[in-house]
This record gives C-alpha cells, sequence and structure tokens, in this order.
C-alpha cells in the first residue's frame, strides 16, 4: 500500500513540477484525438448511410420550383404511371423549406426572400428491377415537362462509396501521422522531466532501487496526460453535439467514447515507456 501512494505521489508531483509543459501536452493531445473523434464519426455515418440505403433503389423527381398546382397533380399521376413504383413520397415547397429550417436552422435562410426549394416526389422501387430498367425509366421521366432533374439514389451511392473508400485511405494516414505526434508529445515531455530530476534517479539507482520502482511515476505521468487529453476530446464532442442538436447526425455509443479514453492511457502508457526505457533499465 504504501508503494501506491509513493507511485502517486511521484506522479502528482512530476505533474506538479512541470505544470506548463503537462498543459501544452495534454491540449496537443485532446486537440488531435478530438479530430480524430470526429473524422471516424463521420465515416460511421457515411458508412450507415450507405448500409441503409444500397438495398433500397430510389428515385428523386424534382419538379420546377414555379410550377402550379394542377400542373404539379398532373406531374405526379404521370410520373407514377410511368414509373410504377411500390413506394412515393411526395415533399412539397414548403416542406422542403421546413425540413431545411429544422435541420440547419433559420439563418442560412435569410438572405433568400422566396422560397427556392422545389417539390420533390421521391419514389422507392422494387428490388427486383436492375439498374438499367431504373435507368431508362429515370431517362423518360427527365423529359417530361415539368421536371427539373431526376437523381438516382444508386448513382450517389456509387459516388459515395468511392469517396467513402478514398476519404478512409487518407484518414488512416492523418490518424496515424495524429498517433505519432501524440506519441511524441507525451514522450518528449516525460523525457524533460526525467531530465530535470536524473541525479535523484541515478542516487535511488545507486541504493538498490529496482527500475520499475523508478520507472512506474513517469509512465503513470504519461498515461494521465493522455487520459486527460482524450478526456478533453470527448468532451469537446459531446459540447459539439450540444451546438448543434437538430443536426441529424449518429454521434456514437458509449463504448466509442470509452475506447477513445482507452487509447489515450494507451498513448501515454507508451510514450512514457519508451521516454525512460534510456535512462532506467529493468
Amino acid at each position: 500500500m504504501n508503494t501506491i501512494f509513493y507511485f502517486l505521489r511521484e506522479t502528482c508531483a512530476n505533474l506538479y513540477r512541470s505544470k506548463l509543459l503537462t498543459t501544452i501536452s495534454v491540449i496537443t493531445t485532446g486537440v488531435l484525438l478530438f479530430f480524430l473523434l470526429i473524422l471516424s464519426l463521420v465515416m460511421i455515418n457515411i458508412r450507415l448511410w450507405i448500409s441503409g440505403n444500397e438495398n433500397q433503389p430510389q428515385v428523386s423527381v424534382y419538379f420546377d420550383a414555379d410550377i402550379s398546382t394542377e400542373a404539379e397533380s398532373e406531374l405526379i399521376e404521370k410520373v407514377m404511371s410511368a414509373a410504377k413504383p411500390v413506394g412515393s413520397n411526395f415533399i412539397s415547397r414548403d416542406s422542403s423549406y421546413n425540413i431545411f429550417k429544422n435541420l440547419y436552422g433559420s439563418e442560412m435562410l435569410a438572405s433568400v426572400e422566396e422560397n427556392p426549394f422545389p417539390p420533390v416526389l421521391e419514389i422507392t422501387f422494387s428490388n427486383d428491377i436492375g439498374t438499367s430498367e431504373i435507368n431508362l425509366i429515370c431517362k423518360r421521366i427527365g423529359e417530361f415537362e415539368g421536371v427539373e432533374s431526376v437523381v438516382f439514389s444508386q448513382e450517389w451511392l456509387k459516388k459515395l462509396q468511392s469517396f467513402r473508400d478514398s476519404v478512409s485511405r487518407g484518414l488512416v494516414i492523418f490518424a496515424v501521422i495524429m498517433i505519432l505526434v501524440v506519441f511524441f508529445t507525451i514522450m518528449n515531455t516525460i523525457k524533460l522531466t526525467v531530465y530535470a530530476r536524473e541525479d535523484m534517479i541515478r542516487n535511488m539507482q545507486y541504493i538498490g532501487a529496482s527500475g520499475w520502482y523508478i520507472r512506474t511515476p513517469f509512465v503513470l505521468e504519461g498515461m494521465f496526460q493522455g487520459l486527460l487529453g482524450a478526456s478533453i476530446a470527448v468532451i469537446a464532442s459531446f459540447l459539439v453535439r450540444i451546438f448543434i442538436p437538430n443536426f441529424d447526425f449518429y454521434w456514437g455509443e458509449a463504448k466509442l467514447f470509452a475506447g477513445i479514453l482507452l487509447f489515450g492511457a494507451a498513448l501515454g502508457f507508451f510514450g512514457s515507456f519508451f521516454a525512460v526505457k534510456k535512462f532506467i533499465k529493468l
């Protein structure tokens, strides 16, 4: 028990002696892990959206924004007759406006005098219909008078999948760079602490203190820095969520945030472990 109290006391003393370095290290770790967490959540959301839509062929038919109510009704019947979908959902101009406003707030629409959104007819096809047949239907519908554009979800899914793959590769590279930066930041902070206490460490070695006994407070210090930095990243993500409550975004589960905390502590452990390895032999 006395040994545990010694480790904790020395860890706190080391953190207090190097307040500035510790603060810089913790903030740097927190910022980098925050960006890593947000990028990971973006990739998870893209993956969820793709998996939820890839088996549901859907076409969005955008009408002219100035179409009359009578022409709008006739066009809906014409599209439904040509497409023969298994499901449909019509979104009026006012509904589109309200959806956008609820998602992103009214500030983005403050400079717009009129409703800029067109009516949209979303139609869903059976899974038995092939992509080529849906493309032919889209081409036919696109020639109807009053139709501004036709968007086939599968085309967007392919582009989104390609974007996801490219971002995933970039994310891996970026994640490796951030992990190395955090690792070396913590390692260099601990190194400076060790340099400052080099004489005391050598005296402890002379009187027979084991390597683990000397090393443990420094390793705990590194773990604390990593854990505190990860805590900042998690808290920052919660603050972002609070400031944009209406944004349709999956923010992850408790195990994801627990994983970030453990990851930060692990980075701190390895960074401090290798920092003192040069000075303290096991």
